[in-house]
């Protein structure tokens, strides 16, 4: 099965209705500069930010934006990222949950609309579920399936071998696939926003 295809655009409308019964807003953008800018609009200036690791999010060039930070975000990965302590750093991931906004991807998609996303350490997870008071996911549109049971499959065998590979090539030992999100809806309208890309982006 071919998971780096591009869906129809048809496809990712239908889904959007789909989302939108979840309580999930969604959008379609036509490229990666697009959702850059719907980002930086969506995200008022002075808010607490915590960025996921997503290479979604540096495709589109949110990590570029985010190093002169015109919006006077509060990046809270920064703070994770300047604490050299490892106990310290696992306590302040645990604090900064609570952002105004937690932005990053998922792995997959179904067309009836239910998300799926899979994570090493589980560090993103709070936030998306509950704790975060916005999210935002960009998703390139190759991460539509059509079930369950094939985003299981697509986070198995073609998203895990890209993301080991990537932790390799950066040094670390591997990345694994430990913890595992179906999420079906979320109760608080308003809160999270899928922002579509017509693209094929991160894995």
């Amino acid at each position: 099965m071919d998971f780096s295809k591009k869906a129809s655009v048809e496809t990712i409308n239908t889904v959007i209705k789909r989302l939108a019964l979840r309580n999930i807003n969604a959008v379609l953008t036509k490229n990666k500069s697009d959702a850059l800018s719907k980002i930086i609009d969506m995200i008022p200036e002075g808010s607490s930010l915590l960025e996921a690791s997503s290479t979604t999010l540096k495709e589109i060039g949110f990590d570029d934006y985010i190093k002169s930070n015109p919006k006077k975000w509060d990046i809270l990965k920064d703070k994770i990222q300047a604490e050299s302590n490892d106990t310290k750093r696992a306590d302040l991931r645990r604090q900064l949950t609570f952002s105004d906004y937690t932005i990053g991807s998922v792995h997959a998609l179904t067309k009836e609309g239910e998300v799926i996303f899979a994570s090493a350490s589980g560090s993103q997870i709070p936030g998306y579920v509950y704790t975060a008071k916005n999210v935002i996911w960009v998703v390139g549109s190759q991460k539509i399936v059509n079930n369950i049971e094939e985003g299981m499959q697509r986070i198995k065998e073609y998203v895990f071998p890209k993301e080991d590979a990537r932790m390799k090539s950066i040094g670390a030992p591997g990345s694994n696939i430990a913890k595992i999100i179906l999420f079906y809806k979320e109760m608080i309208p308003g809160r999270i926003n899928l922002i579509f890309v017509d693209d094929i982006l991160g894995f």
